[in-house]
């Protein structure tokens, strides 16, 4: 099966594998990524072979030189960076307790007039529960009132009655 018509006129499949190999060739020749990677290759050899050429006593103490160096400047990174670390916690904790101290100084600003409110609803409750007691002591005596004319009136009906009865004997 052919993958382009131009290959369709190469009959031999041998002949179809060499055209294909000569534009791959050329790929890797021109193409930047593939040059970049033989470079990368190359230089990678090329330091392979030079590093097998210096003295072992030589590239040790390069090599020794070199992690000293590297470790003194992540040590000092380390501490550079927790020293920043710690700097920014006594900010924030500087910052947090200015805050706190604010909302303190503002909540006991806020004392006085909460218990002013709350004086004033209990002596409004303790108003609304005296009216209420004048009230049931109002409807109390009216009630009382009300009962004792009706004794009153039921005397006299039974007096009324009494009599009635009295007289038709």
């Amino acid at each position: 099966v052919s993958h382009h018509p131009i290959l369709d006129d190469l009959s031999n499949p041998s002949q179809q594998e060499h055209f294909l190999n000569h534009i791959n060739h050329d790929l890797e020749n021109t193409a930047p990524l593939l040059i970049e990677e033989k470079l990368q290759h190359t230089f990678f050899s090329d330091l392979a072979q030079a590093m097998n050429e210096v003295p072992n006593a030589m590239s040790n103490s390069i090599f020794q030189k070199f992690y000293v160096k590297f470790d003194d400047s992540i040590v000092d990174l380390i501490k550079s960076e927790f020293e920043n670390t710690q700097n920014i916690f006594l900010v924030n904790e500087a910052q947090i307790q200015s805050e706190l101290e604010d909302l303190k100084s503002k909540m006991s600003g806020l004392e006085d007039p909460v218990v002013n409110q709350l004086n004033y609803m209990n002596f409004l409750i303790n108003e609304l529960n005296l009216n209420e007691h004048n009230r049931f002591e109002q409807k109390k005596r009216r009630i009382c009132d009300l009962c004792s004319m009706c004794e009153k009136v039921n005397t006299k009906l039974n007096v009324l009655q009494e009599s009635r009865n009295s007289s038709s004997h």
